[in-house]
C-alpha cells in the first residue's frame, strides 16, 4: 500500500495543524490538495499524535489538543462554580463552552461525522450503560 499521499507532502506539518484548526475543506483551498487525500489522512492523524507524542508531526497539534482538553475541563470546573453560587447564566456559558470543546475533540479524532451525527458502537454504548 502506497504512503498517505499528505505524510509525504513537503508541508505536512502545517497540513496537519491547518486540519485541526479550521478543517478540511478551507485546509483544501489552502494547499491545493483534494478533499478525499485529507479525508483519508485524517483518519490516521490521531493515532499518530496518540502512539509517538514526540515525533515533529505530533508537536503542535499534540499541543492543541492538550489546550482543547484544558479548556474542556475548565468550562466544566467553571459551570459547577457558578451551579454552586446559583448563577445559571454563567453555568449555562460555561457548559456551552465545555460542549463546544467536546465537539471539536470528537471531529479531531474522527468520532463526529458530517451532520454532527454521532459514531458509537455497541461496545461503547454498552460501556456507558450501568
Amino acid at each position: 500500500m502506497a504512503a498517505c499521499s499528505i505524510c509525504r507532502h513537503p508541508r505536512h506539518d502545517e497540513i496537519n495543524v491547518s486540519l485541526l484548526r479550521i478543517g478540511t475543506r478551507p485546509t483544501a483551498r489552502q494547499f491545493a490538495l483534494s478533499i478525499p487525500a485529507l479525508d483519508r489522512h485524517k483518519k490516521h492523524l490521531p493515532k499518530q499524535l496518540a502512539s509517538d507524542p514526540s515525533a515533529e508531526i505530533a508537536s503542535e497539534p499534540a499541543r492543541l489538543l492538550e489546550r482543547i482538553e484544558r479548556l474542556m475541563k475548565e468550562s466544566e470546573t467553571i459551570a459547577e462554580a457558578a451551579k454552586r453560587v446559583k448563577d445559571w447564566a454563567a453555568a449555562t456559558s460555561a457548559l456551552r463552552e465545555a460542549r463546544t470543546c467536546i465537539e471539536l475533540l470528537a471531529r479531531i479524532r474522527g468520532e463526529l461525522q458530517a451532520g454532527n451525527q454521532f459514531r458509537a458502537t455497541v461496545e461503547a454504548e454498552r460501556d456507558r450503560c450501568p
